[in-house]
């Protein structure tokens, strides 16, 4: 698999995790695949849940060699008839417990309507082992990734995909039971975990495939795509918009523009940070419209109206070069130059910045470089912030999502 170096919005990071690679071959269609079960802990402990058993022909309801579940999700139909389906929120795949591991999601491909591969990837830093997910081959979530390096016939490619200043990476694929199970320590998006150096070297993802396939892959499907391409239509941003999405322009005035989408109306809303709206915002009428993007542009724009008025612009992309001084592709340093009040803010603090050009509140969302690796479905952040997307606001309005 190539290698592919991508940068995109904080918004669009959840998709690059949660879609996933797929190889098939033949299933592994023994009856005793799922392994032997640890005995039960006597009933005076409390243990919590019990575990989910990822055994070599992957979980409950997305077994290799099956049709996919009815009630995962299927997504488009990518290249090569590749389709990738996942658990759409069931708390079976939610681990709970305290342990270190606070979350993880699963998904899978699918080709010609049979799942060939299963992966598996937290979206927190281990600091010790799961106790929400076991495998059959023994690591899991959280396990020193040296325990899969010791597996029988592992091998390990170690990555280095931002030289000597980023993560290094330890990919470990193992043969077992007529599959192939690949391990990794591949950091999670986003600030280290908490135990800093010590979260280092534990496992974040697991994927459990067959070995023959390689017809469907993320990166070339996904990251090609987003390493650039045409800019936006009305790509240059200025304080009151993009295009014909303007702070202040009318719901009827976009409902008539060329090139915007208008999506469904919705009768109160809720904060962008997911809180319900105050009651005194519960009759407010909010609709939200994007500019149709062409196939191979990079990024979005996405204009949200309250009773009938834009009062936010948010705009996501490489390619977008902007009236008040940042140009395409800006990094953290062009950020602080452009506005000095930001030059002591280190960049730990800078994933998101807040701003003021003419009197209009403006959120800067600056994210890392994202890069791939052969046999892993999951980008690994690294290299320097820059600026992935902006949200304009009328002044004295409040964030709102519908």
């Amino acid at each position: 698999m190539r290698r592919s170096r991508i940068v995109v919005a904080a918004t669009g990071v959840a998709l690059l995790g949660a879609v996933l690679a797929v190889r098939g071959g033949t299933a592994a269609e023994d009856a005793d695949l799922a392994g032997p079960v640890q005995p039960s802990p006597a009933p005076s402990e409390d243990t919590g849940p019990e575990p989910v058993l990822l055994a070599a022909n992957g979980l409950p309801g997305l077994r290799l060699g099956t049709r996919p579940d009815r009630r995962q999700v299927p997504m488009e139909e990518l290249a090569n008839g590749c389709q990738i389906v996942w658990e759409p929120g069931g708390t079976e795949w939610v681990d709970v417990s305290s342990d270190g591991v606070s979350a993880w999601e699963t998904a899978a491909w699918v080709v010609d309507d049979e799942v060939v591969s299963v992966v598996l990837g937290t979206w927190f830093h281990a600091t010790e082992v799961s106790a929400g997910l076991r495998t059959w081959l023994g690591p899991g979530f959280g396990s020193p990734v040296q325990a899969a390096q010791e597996l029988p016939g592992a091998r390990t490619a170690v990555e280095r995909p931002y030289g000597s200043t980023g993560p290094v990476v330890n990919v470990v694929t193992v043969p077992a039971r007529g599959v192939e199970v690949v391990f990794s320590d591949a950091p999670p998006p986003g600030p280290p975990g908490p135990g800093g150096p010590d979260d280092d070297g534990r496992i974040t993802t697991i994927e459990v495939r067959k070995p023959a396939a390689r017809s469907c892959a993320l990166a070339d499907t996904y990251g090609s795509a987003a390493t650039g391409g045409d800019s936006l239509p009305g790509s240059t941003v200025d304080v009151d918009g993009v295009g014909p999405l303007r702070l202040g322009a009318t719901s009827e005035q976009l409902v008539d523009a060329a090139d915007v989408v208008a999506e469904p109306t919705v009768t109160g809303g809720r904060l962008a940070g997911g809180d319900l709206a105050d009651e005194a915002d519960a009759d407010v009428v909010c609709q939200s419209f994007t500019l149709a993007v062409p196939p191979g542009a990079d990024g979005y724009v996405r204009a949200v109206a309250l009773d009938g008025v834009v009062t936010e612009v948010w705009v996501s992309g490489q390619a977008l070069t902007t009236s008040f001084g940042l140009a395409p592709g800006a990094d953290v340093d062009d950020v602080r130059a452009r506005f000095p009040e930001l030059a002591d803010v280190s960049d730990q603090l800078l994933d998101v910045a807040y701003v003021e050009v003419d009197g209009v509140p403006v959120r800067l969302e600056l994210q890392r470089e994202l890069v791939w690796l052969p046999d892993l479905e999951r980008p690994v952040e690294g290299g320097t912030l820059r600026v992935a997307g902006m949200v304009l606001r009328t002044p004295g309005t409040p964030e709102f999502a519908c």
